[in-house]
């Protein structure tokens, strides 16, 4: 019960799916904890677009879209969560001040080095050539992303998640399988993407292969 109720405080608060599990008391996330053996000697938090920039100007931020697929990110606030934090093995003084996507950070040989909506969806949404605001987007490629943009944060669905987007905005939307299937199928037959279209065009099968539904769980 008591892993119930913290999946759902978490949820409410980063507005995000819980990609993660408690070990010995802390909340393991996925997206934070890839090098384990690295936590408790980081002294800067950066996600690799934000490294880049640091990089170019040697201003240490994280960019907002980016930083909300952390899962410690405050949907309310854009802001990152200390509750949170203080239950994974991470300090809070780690991690830099969020920036919003277009923010100009400094200079490299005299061009402006400005954040961008780093996160791929966040940028694929804001492209998306939207006639209104009640406009339905999707994003294809491994993962299908499907949703809309909303000026608040939605915690009514626990199917769905609130991703950070330009604009103070949020992508609320459902992760399906996308074209996943597909390169594992041409993988594993060794046809082409014309095959496998010709074939289900015929309405042939292929020989049973493993079902791969999901990228995370490969």
């Amino acid at each position: 019960m008591s892993r119930t109720c913290l999946a759902i405080n978490i949820g409410a608060s980063s507005g995000r799916h819980i990609l993660g599990a408690l070990e010995s008391g802390k909340l393991i996330l996925k997206e934070i904890h890839r090098f384990p053996h690295k936590n408790k000697s980081a002294a800067r938090f950066l996600m690799i677009p934000d490294y880049l920039n640091f990089l170019l100007c040697g201003k240490a931020v994280c960019e907002y879209t980016n930083a909300s697929s952390t899962q410690i990110v405050c949907a309310a606030t854009h802001d990152w969560d200390s509750e949170l934090i203080a239950m994974t093995s991470f300090t809070r003084e780690i991690f830099p001040d969020i920036s919003a996507p277009g923010t100009v950070l400094g200079e490299y040989n005299g061009i402006k080095v400005l954040t961008v909506a780093s996160h791929d969806t966040g940028s694929a949404f804001m492209a998306v050539p939207a006639r209104d605001e009640n406009a339905v987007h999707i994003s294809s490629g491994t993962w299908s992303l499907l949703g809309v943009v909303n000026s608040e944060p939605n915690f009514s669905d626990c199917s769905f998640t609130n991703e950070g987007g330009y604009g103070n905005t949020y992508c609320y939307l459902n992760n399906l399988s996308g074209l996943y299937p597909l390169q594992k199928l041409r993988e594993e037959t060794g046809l082409t993407f014309a095959g496998l279209e010709a074939q289900a065009r015929r309405g042939r099968t292929c020989d049973a292969y493993k079902i791969y539904d999901n990228p995370s769980n490969e």
